[in-house]
């Protein structure tokens, strides 16, 4: 899960030069959440090639946050799922966690 991944191609950002100056401004153009989740599942297909098709990152966060809420709900250290999310990736980038088997 790239943190950098969070807008899509519906933000522009706007740096400043030698007549605007130390500036930095970004514009969100409103998205439907649809659209901004295919568009962010777009990108990290092009970014992973490598990852099955079943496995998308809006998949991927939704495991974590299922896992985040379950941990709350039975008293789990929240430490102890983070590292569970961290072993979860590298599951994925080995192409072990699969469709069948999430």
């Amino acid at each position: 899960d790239d943190p950098e991944m969070v807008q899509g191609k519906f933000c522009q950002v706007i740096r400043g030069d030698d007549k605007l100056g130390p500036v930095v401004c970004s514009i969100l153009h409103y998205a439907k959440p649809g659209d901004l989740k295919d568009d962010l599942n777009r990108q990290w297909k092009e970014r992973h090639p490598n990852m099955p098709s079943s496995l998308s990152l809006s998949k991927i966060r939704n495991l974590k946050s299922e896992a985040l809420i379950g941990c709350h709900k039975i008293g789990i250290d929240v430490g102890t799922v983070a590292l569970a999310c961290v072993y979860l990736e590298r599951l994925c980038f080995k192409r072990i966690v699969t469709k069948s088997n999430r």
